[in-house]
């Protein structure tokens, strides 16, 4: 998503954008967040899913409602090597 973790408030908007984008199936809104190398686990199992997965996926899920709140970000310190 690009946004800087010094902003929270610009990193939950573009949060609440992708889930919108999602429940509308604005599948070029969604493609456009996420990076070209995206990569996910899914939670049923179904094992790994990239950036094509997750937007034929698009088209395959209603999703009707969703409750996004409490937002917290916290900022962990990379260990150098």
């Amino acid at each position: 998503m690009g946004t800087s973790i010094a902003n929270p408030t610009a990193l939950e908007s573009q949060i609440r954008s992708a889930w919108a984008a999602f429940k509308t199936k604005d599948k070029n809104a969604f493609a456009a967040m996420l990076a070209d190398g995206f990569s996910e686990v899914e939670e049923d199992g179904a094992g790994f899913g990239d950036k094509t997965a997750i937007l034929t996926m698009i088209d395959q899920f209603e999703l009707t409602a969703y409750t996004l709140k409490d937002f917290k970000v916290t900022t962990i310190k990379r260990m150098q090597h």
